[in-house]
C-alpha cells in the first residue's frame, strides 16, 4: 500500500457528521408508519450516530485459561501506517473507547482495509 493511499484512508468519525435528521424514511410507508419511525428516531437519537460510543450497560470480562501472560511480538508496520495507527489510538483514547494499560499481555495490531480502515488486535 503506497503512502498516498494510506493518507486517503478514512477512519471513523470523531465528530458527528450525520444525525437522525439525515435519515431518509421510506416514502412508500403510510403516514402513520413514517410517524412511528420518526418517533423512534427522536426517542433513540443518541444511538443513531456515526461516532463510536462507549456503553455502560454491560461489562466485558476476559476469562483466562492460563495464568501465564500471553505475549506476541508486534508485526512490522510501515512508517506511514504508524501515523494512521497513532491517530486512531489517540482518537479512541479521547472518546473513552480504550484506556491506557500496563500489562504483560500483548497481541499484535492488524489493520484491515475495508470501507473504513479498522484496527484489529489479533488474539492468539
Amino acid at each position: 500500500m503506497s503512502g498516498k493511499n494510506v493518507e486517503a484512508l478514512p477512519l471513523y468519525n470523531v465528530r458527528q457528521k450525520e444525525t437522525v435528521d439525515d435519515v431518509i424514511v421510506n416514502p412508500q410507508l403510510s403516514a402513520e408508519q413514517r410517524n412511528q419511525v420518526n418517533d423512534l428516531l427522536v426517542e433513540y437519537t443518541e444511538i443513531f450516530s456515526d461516532v463510536p460510543k462507549v456503553t455502560h450497560l454491560i461489562e466485558h470480562k476476559v476469562e483466562l485459561t492460563e495464568s501465564e501472560p500471553v505475549e506476541r511480538k508486534p508485526y512490522d508496520i510501515p512508517d506511514k501506517m504508524q501515523e494512521v495507527i497513532n491517530k486512531e489510538i489517540e482518537d479512541m483514547l479521547a472518546m473513552g473507547i480504550i484506556e491506557r494499560s500496563e500489562t504483560p499481555y500483548a497481541s499484535p495490531l492488524v489493520l484491515v482495509k475495508k470501507r473504513n480502515l479498522m484496527a484489529v488486535t489479533e488474539y492468539v
